[in-house]
């Protein structure tokens, strides 16, 4: 027997339909003992055996096989696919070890050395299979450290990378980003205040009276005297007494206990004459 790495892809893949269910698998690579064969049913590792959800291997010592879930109680356990289909995912793992040992000037045993070289080449194509599904840098780049923060500086952070070196390093915490992102809405709105989009109308309208705005900030106090006025105080400047009571109007106009009605008039009338 020889196996090609490029004809031995240690994975097999399979997808079962909501509701359908399927028995058997095909194990399109080949293994040499049971042990070496892991299934997964939507990320759940499966135990080989004969009792309910496990499975039966066929095949293998250096050959290709077929898993089959049949539970020999009731005869029958299929994968059934859940609510939006089951993923069932067939995976080959060697054990990395040495099992035959040729002693030198004795004679070699070909069987043994042929299935030793073929177990090699098997664990080869499986250590080809995790490599390919991993992070790794581009040929190209020139190497950095790819070594993670320590596991006190990345805990509850997100994963960054270096803006100079491009080197890993710990990223903000989870929980500022998470209050970021509970706040999106509200950040596009005010996105949308300032670009001007449609959703601005009303800040739109508001820049259209702009000098009026300023034009209301120059008469403030005489905004803030007339509304005294329409609560009950109006100002001396605008005929009042600038009270809400008889004693505080005396001193406010500046009359005195004592005098007669013609004095207080004359008083008015000289400060009515001053006011203009």
């Amino acid at each position: 027997m020889s196996i090609l790495i490029a004809n031995n892809v240690p994975r097999k893949e399979y997808t079962v339909g909501e509701g359908v269910e399927q028995k058997v698998f095909a194990v399109t690579f080949e293994f040499f003992n049971d042990a070496e064969v892991n299934i997964y049913v939507d990320g759940v590792l499966k135990t080989q055996g004969s009792g309910e959800g496990e499975y039966q291997l066929s095949g293998g010592d250096g050959s290709t096989g077929t898993a089959t879930f049949n539970d020999v109680t009731t005869g029958t356990q299929p994968v059934t696919g859940a609510a939006g289909g089951s993923t069932v995912v067939v995976v080959r793992d060697i054990p990395i070890q040495r099992v035959t040992d040729f002693t030198a000037g004795a004679a070699i045993n070909r069987a043994a050395l042929n299935e030793q070289l073929d177990i090699v080449t098997a664990l080869v194509a499986d250590l080809n299979d995790r490599v390919s599904r991993s992070l790794e840098l581009n040929d190209y780049e020139v190497a950095s450290s790819t070594t993670l923060p320590t596991v006190d500086n990345r805990k509850g952070k997100y994963l960054s990378f270096n803006a100079t070196t491009g080197a890993p390093e710990a990223g903000p915490h989870t929980d500022n980003v998470n209050t970021l992102a509970g706040i999106t809405d509200a950040i596009n709105t005010l996105a949308n205040l300032e670009n001007g989009t449609v959703a601005t109308t009303g800040l739109s309208r508001l820049a259209a009276v702009d000098t009026d705005i300023d034009a209301l900030a120059d008469i403030t106090q005489e905004i803030i005297d007339c509304a005294a006025g329409l609560v009950g105080v109006t100002p001396i400047t605008r005929g009042g007494t600038g009270a809400t009571t008889a004693a505080q109007a005396k001193l406010n106009l500046g009359i005195t206990d004592g005098i007669t009605l013609q004095q207080a008039s004359d008083e008015a009338l000289a400060l009515a004459i001053a006011l203009g």
